[in-house]
């Protein structure tokens, strides 16, 4: 079988911030009990976490 590629799921508002996932502007996550909204839209790597990239992906609420 060939191998597929399909888009990660889109994050559904304040659910916990994981890498592999698409998040558009306007969404909400909550990392390490703190909640963020995306500033920017990305699909999220380890290392890009919200307490770290706050100012350049995530605006924290």
């Amino acid at each position: 079988a060939a191998p597929t590629s399909a888009a990660p799921p889109p994050a559904a508002g304040g659910d916990a911030w994981a890498a592999g996932v698409s998040y558009r502007t306007g969404d909400v996550v909550t990392f390490e009990g703190k909640r963020y909204e995306c500033r920017q839209g990305h699909t999220a790597i380890n290392s890009w976490e919200p307490s770290i990239y706050t100012l350049a992906l995530w605006l924290p609420l």
